[in-house]
């Protein structure tokens, strides 16, 4: 069957989360919780049935997985981020799979400004001169409308969440 289905403990639209008596399940409600919270933040349509959290890492999945088989597979979905306790890391993934304004809280860099270039290379960088919609949490990084992955924004400085292995080498 779909493994996205109500049956299964790791999906975040699953009961277990919302009451479990051991130690992996209070740990499962807590990361759920966490990935529900981030997503607030995104106005993507979601089905929550469609979500699966495995070993702390959430996936998007499809709405239809093939039955049987015993099929090994490194994702099945959109990979979301990893829940650690009561906290979200979103991925790289999430980042290039969202649409300009799908995400509340962006920093939308010129093309031209020189902090794109630091930010590819994964430098921290000072955004204070940028509106945002609030003053810490994660941003989307974007140019000129486009993602290009997260940060960290405390203080008026963007810690750099880009993925590292797509960092410049200049």
């Amino acid at each position: 069957g779909n493994r996205s289905q109500a049956g299964d403990k790791n999906c975040v639209g699953n009961r277990s989360w919302a009451g479990g008596r051991n130690r992996a399940e209070n740990r499962n409600q807590g990361e759920g919780a966490a990935l529900l919270d981030f997503l607030k933040d995104v106005s993507a349509e979601w089905n929550p049935q469609r979500f699966e959290l495995r070993s702390g890492q959430a996936y998007y999945v499809p709405e239809a997985l093939p039955s049987g088989g015993g099929l090994p597979f490194l994702r099945n979905g959109l990979y979301l981020g990893e829940a650690r306790g009561s906290r979200f890391e979103p991925s790289q993934s999430l980042a290039m799979a969202l649409e300009p304004g799908q995400y509340a809280a962006t920093l939308d860099f010129a093309q031209d400004d020189d902090r794109v270039y630091r930010y590819l290379r994964g430098e921290t960088v000072q955004v204070d001169d940028l509106p945002t919609k609030r003053p810490s949490g994660w941003q989307l990084v974007c140019v000129c409308g486009y993602p290009l992955g997260w940060g960290k924004l405390v203080n008026g400085t963007l810690k750099n969440k880009y993925h590292s292995g797509w960092r410049m080498q200049i």
